[in-house]
């Protein structure tokens, strides 16, 4: 479902998005319009994407830079929450974070 507050007068409130396999490596899994993309299927994309990486010898994406990245400002969004207040994210270097 999706509402958008700046709607015009008689079109604002919730409404239905139908989906489909319009992501080329998603196609395979839906079946029919409007049938959701689910959690499992979606680590089937990421693993094809990686091995496809590995078999051609290019970088994945994401590295594991971002994904360390990703981690942290996860992290700080949760002490943020905790504590009420704005936080800064963590960003230790990251030969740091790997020798953990």
């Amino acid at each position: 479902m999706f509402y958008d507050s700046s709607d015009e007068k008689g079109r604002d409130g919730f409404r239905r998005i139908v989906i489909g396999g319009v992501h080329p490596q998603a196609s395979i899994f839906w079946y029919a319009p409007g049938q959701g993309l689910g959690y499992g299927e979606a680590f089937h994309i990421t693993l094809r994407r990686f091995v496809e990486s590995i078999l051609k010898g290019v970088n994945s994406t994401p590295s594991f830079e971002e994904a360390y990245h990703i981690s942290a400002v996860t992290d700080a969004a949760i002490r943020a929450v905790e504590s009420g207040r704005w936080v800064d994210v963590d960003k230790p270097p990251l030969a740091q974070a790997v020798s953990r």
